[in-house]
């Protein structure tokens, strides 16, 4: 994930807090339940923040080699054009990445240049264990973009029980005369 500050400085605040306490414990000046409640509480703190979903998002992107293309070129603005005539499992896939336990969204900005008719143009999914186990799936047709040549955000939710490694994000093309842009994917954890 990007870098989050307010974790960096409940971290370092609860190390300064710790580092004073002991001194105090160590020359006698406070009792050691202090000690102990100097690295509970911050640790306490630390993984509310953390099981709250306060984490910021990440963002791939095709052009930052993070998301791997076997196809499609870059468009000029930081996105990467698929020709979805051409029907091809995982065109785009990644980044492999761990993730914790917990609630999370993945939202994928596409667009098409052509929104009529109601075939499938994409499958979006979200894996891990190297494809292995799919953790949330959904094929897009036509007609769910609202105006041709305008990205959208199409969400994909779901659940980890346990921490997952090389959790990625795949799209794969299903033949329709379409053109498919991607713009990026964002992850971000979610509340309750």
């Amino acid at each position: 994930m990007r870098e989050d500050y307010a974790a960096q400085f409940i971290v370092g605040a609860a190390t300064a807090i710790a580092a004073a306490v002991f001194d105090l414990a160590a020359s006698g000046q406070v009792d050691a339940g202090w000690v102990l409640a100097a690295f509970a509480v911050p640790y306490a703190v630390l993984h509310l923040y953390q099981r709250a979903g306060f984490s910021p998002s990440r963002t791939w992107r095709v052009r930052d080699n993070e998301l791997i293309a076997k196809g499609g070129h870059p468009t000029g603005h930081g996105a990467w054009e698929l020709d979805a005539a051409e029907r091809r499992d995982w065109v785009v896939h990644g980044p492999r990445r761990p993730l914790g336990r917990g609630r999370y969204r993945a939202v994928f900005r596409l667009k098409v240049n052509y929104t009529a008719g109601d075939a499938p143009v994409v499958d979006l999914d979200v894996a891990a264990r190297h494809g292995q186990k799919l953790l949330a799936a959904r094929t897009l047709t036509a007609q769910d973009f609202q105006r041709a040549d305008a990205y959208q955000a199409f969400a994909l939710d779901f659940y980890l029980l346990h921490d997952e490694n090389e959790v990625e994000f795949r799209l794969s093309t299903r033949g329709a005369a379409r053109r498919l842009a991607l713009e990026c994917v964002t992850l971000a954890r979610r509340l309750g």
